[in-house]
């Protein structure tokens, strides 16, 4: 009777369903995707940490692994995300070669959806020919990520390109590719105060000082503050170059930038900002407010006798018909390129009426980076910084 009983109690369980709680599966458990995924993670670091461990045989096999891996055709989909980890690691003067030949291998795995990957590899790509001194295909690339409008191309690409341009001295090349940088994000100021530098070195270099001395000016007009000292330096090194004869020029020049530091009489935070206490408020209203009469200094002579040639910039400055912060500011930045300091003012203002929160200090900067170019010294630009520091 008992051995019937379990062999009913048996038959009952077989054919009952289970309990919600034995069939589920444990949470707690990965699944084989999480597995593949950690799988792939650690074997990242292993070849991470022998990449860096500056052992001769210990890189080789980690590069060895690498080549297997991109080629391997159940596997060669994981490659482009492996290379681009690891990227820190091999993006060095030793790996330089064998990193542009990985890359190679796996631009053709990339998923067809993977534009953003695509791009990366690319960059890469480019950075790697720079740095080989591979000029011709890197120019050649390069251009076609900037004609794409490749995001982050010229930030991430356009240093490689102005140093390996300027090492391998391929001068008129870098003032080409150069100007394609800055016209590609005229908006970054970092990103074109580096080409104008590099192009200034190339330009005194080739003993061409007039185009020096210019594009030392507009590297004084479009200077971050922080920056202006530095382009002051250069501005006075250019002048005793492209005037030779001029003996005194230099001590010209610094009297006058030293009599054009003085802070003029500025207005009142309150005087400039009657109908608001905003900081905004205060800086819109400054250009109406403006500066005591007669205590704005004169504009710099000796800047005003250097000549821009605005042509190389006019189209990107039409082709600017959006109004919104970064097109504002684009515009801002070329217009000062430009030697039009007063209409890159209005730009600026403009940017700082459309601004988020964030985005205020560097719309205030701006301005005051116009009215440095402007004044071509820098008394004015101050006092309105600290008038707008004085509102916060």
């Amino acid at each position: 009777m008992f051995k019937k009983i379990l062999i009913l109690s048996a038959l009952a369980l077989a054919v009952s369903p289970l309990p919600q709680v034995l069939r589920a599966a444990d949470p707690a458990r990965p699944n084989a995707a999480e597995i593949a995924r950690q799988q792939f993670d650690l074997r990242v670091h292993l070849l991470e940490e022998r990449l860096r461990s500056g052992d001769p045989d210990r890189e080789q096999k980690a590069l060895d692994e690498l080549r297997s891996w991109v080629a391997d055709d159940v596997r060669a989909h994981d490659g482009p995300e492996m290379l681009l980890r690891l990227q820190g690691a091999l993006m060095t003067p030793k790996h330089y070669a064998d990193f542009l030949t990985l890359l190679n291998l796996a631009l053709p795995n990339v998923a067809s959806g993977r534009l953003d990957q695509r791009r990366d590899i690319v960059v890469l790509q480019c950075r790697c020919q720079f740095r080989l001194r591979q000029y011709d295909v890197a120019i050649t690339a390069f251009k076609k990520l900037l004609a794409a409008d490749a995001p982050g191309a010229a930030r991430q690409a356009g240093d490689d390109a102005i140093a390996a341009l300027l090492a391998g001295q391929r001068y008129n090349e870098l003032d080409d590719l150069g100007l394609q940088i800055i016209l590609a994000r005229p908006e970054d100021t970092g990103r074109v105060e580096s080409v104008l530098q590099a192009q200034i070195k190339a330009f005194s270099i080739e003993k061409r000082f007039d185009k020096a001395l210019a594009a030392s000016k507009q590297l004084f007009a479009v200077s971050s503050m922080a920056h202006t000292g530095d382009a002051l330096l250069t501005l006075s090194r250019q002048f005793a170059l492209a005037r030779p004869e001029d003996k005194t020029i230099v001590e010209r020049f610094r009297k006058e930038q030293i009599d054009g530091a003085a802070p003029p009489s500025a207005p009142s935070v309150a005087a400039a900002s009657s109908s608001s206490s905003t900081t905004l408020a205060v800086a819109l209203a400054m250009p109406a407010a403006s500066f005591a009469d007669g205590d704005a200094p004169r504009p710099s002579a000796m800047l005003a006798q250097v000549k821009i040639d605005p042509t190389p910039y006019a189209a990107a400055l039409k082709d600017i018909l959006d109004d919104d912060f970064d097109s504002q500011m684009r515009r801002g930045n070329l217009l000062l390129l430009m030697d039009q300091p007063r209409d890159a003012k209005a730009a600026f203002e403009r940017a700082a009426s459309l601004a988020e929160e964030r985005q205020l200090s560097t719309a205030f900067e701006a301005i005051a980076r116009a009215i440095k170019a402007q004044d071509g010294t820098i008394g004015r630009a101050n006092a309105y910084l600290t008038v707008i520091n004085e509102s916060k």
